[in-house]
């Protein structure tokens, strides 16, 4: 039995959390300047700030989080210090408070910023996702079909575990992914006992990209592709890449420096980096599925 305030699942909660974002907001909107866009998605709010130079981005940044310490201050509510961060460049680094940490990666799932330490376990969201499709290669298995048709509705339904994969550098789980491939050779096959070496089955017989270790980067990938299709956004990333080579870099020029490196991938990189457009055609070349 509650003593004060409003019980967690009444109606009015929900009326009363919105009410109280919506003032954190218009204050935020009020405060700062029209180059930050404050957003939120349910309790989680956040801010992105644009600028000429370092300092003027501290100082949007520094209106912005005022107003959230001023809801604190009036005991308005308490904010959660473990989901409170900030991302970008090293400049920004204790700009909203020594208390507030500097993450170097973080996904947007669903609405909702998850961060995460490297070695890290797979987020809540991301082991449903990829049990969820576990769940329909079972039901694929068991429809009498030949290979080619299973092939085909495994690619048709991989979204719901990969679609919008590695939007930031956060590397998958591996362990993880081998339970979703074994799933998946069990598809293939359609026997829970097999000889075949994965290995062997997604480079030769079956698109490589069902491979989940594989269809993981090859995803990341493609969110990035679909990103630069815009000549804004793809110089800007281009940009970040080439200025510091030697340098740890946030976000996407991230994943397309660790994709340098790989054999498989360096090609399509290397058309991404020099503004060359990769064409369908082209991608079937490393997908061997035509």
């Amino acid at each position: 039995r509650a003593s004060n305030g409003i019980i967690q699942g009444d109606a009015l909660s929900m009326i009363a959390l919105n009410s109280i974002v919506s003032c954190i907001l218009e204050a935020a909107a009020r405060h700062s300047g029209p180059n930050t866009k404050e957003r939120s998605y349910a309790d989680d709010i956040s801010a992105v700030a644009v600028g000429q130079d370092a300092e003027s981005v501290k100082e949007e940044l520094r209106k912005f989080h005022s107003v959230v310490r001023a809801y604190e201050a009036a005991a308005c509510g308490e904010v959660n210090r473990k989901k409170c961060f900030s991302f970008g460049d090293e400049s920004i680094r204790g700009v909203i408070g020594e208390d507030v940490a500097r993450l170097t990666e973080f996904k947007i799932v669903g609405g909702s910023l998850v961060a995460r330490e490297d070695g890290a376990e797979s987020t809540a969201v991301e082991q449903a996702r990829l049990q969820k499709w576990t769940a329909t290669l079972g039901k694929i298995r068991r429809v009498p079909r030949t290979w080619k048709d299973r092939c085909v509705m495994m690619q048709a339904t991989q979204a719901q575990a990969f679609y919008g994969q590695g939007t930031h550098s956060l590397a998958s789980d591996v362990a993880e992914l081998r339970k979703v491939r074994t799933a998946g050779m069990k598809c293939l096959w359609k026997t829970d006992f097999y000889s075949m070496s994965p290995l062997v089955t997604f480079a030769a017989v079956a698109p490589v990209q069902l491979d989940p270790e594989f269809g993981a980067v090859y995803e990341g990938l493609r969110t990035v592709m679909r990103a630069m299709r815009r000549e804004d956004i793809a110089e800007t990333i281009r940009d970040r890449h080439n200025k510091a080579p030697t340098k740890k870099r946030d976000g996407p020029s991230m994943r397309l420096r660790a994709l340098t490196h790989s054999a498989t991938f360096q090609p399509a990189v290397k058309q991404l980096l020099t503004g060359a457009n990769m064409s369908k055609q082209e991608e079937d070349k490393w997908l061997h599925d035509k």
